[in-house]
């Protein structure tokens, strides 16, 4: 028997080939088939230390690993994982440090930021008047323009921790300040008795 491909047959091969490398590519690079759409602003720049950063784009069910400097969007996820961290610079001026072990998604609603806080601890350098944390489907409302301060949030709903290194911070109808101690907040709503 004679085994040996046609002219057509080799076309065809080539083109298959060409396909799946061209779809393994995409796969594993989900920024070139982000939508255009407005839910995809770009709301500032990410660069990485560390080995462990990977980035989800809400749209996508895969995580893809940050290589090197890249655009954060509305509605992105990103995972600092052991011995890593991540810079976030926004274009309003303001930034965030996530340290390893943390996980966070970003949204940007008439020019506040908004975080959505899994776990994790990250460093803020606030430029904006008001800072939005989210937190098991609750928000608080920060304000805290030209304010430095750390948050620490352990896995359990409404257990974060706020310290400020710099300026002040109202959180809650309380004013927090780098001579404050680190303060605890619960968002978590008391849960009301029922007796019957």
């Amino acid at each position: 028997m004679d085994y040996r491909l046609k002219l057509n047959d080799k076309i065809i091969l080539f083109f298959c080939l060409a396909v799946i490398a061209i779809c393994w590519f995409l796969i594993f690079n989900l920024d070139y088939i982000r939508s255009s759409e407005n839910d995809s602003v770009e709301i500032g720049s990410v660069s990485i230390k560390g080995q462990d950063v990977r980035k989800k784009i809400e749209s996508n069910y895969f995580w893809s690993n940050v290589q090197g400097p890249t655009g954060i969007h509305r509605g992105d996820s990103l995972f600092a994982g052991e011995k890593s961290s991540a810079l976030i610079k926004f274009n309003n001026g303001a930034s965030l440090t996530l340290k390893e072990n943390s996980l966070v998604k970003f949204e940007n609603k008439r020019n506040s930021l908004s975080i959505d806080i899994s776990f994790g601890q990250m460093q803020v350098v606030s430029k904006t008047k008001f800072i939005t944390i989210k937190d098991c489907g609750k928000d608080v409302l920060i304000e805290a323009e030209n304010a430095s301060f750390g948050i620490n949030k352990g896995r359990d709903c409404g257990d974060i921790q706020i310290k400020v290194k710099s300026g002040q911070v109202k959180l809650a109808n309380k004013l927090i300040t780098a001579k404050s101690d680190t303060s605890s907040f619960n968002l978590q709503r008391p849960k009301k008795e029922v007796s019957i």
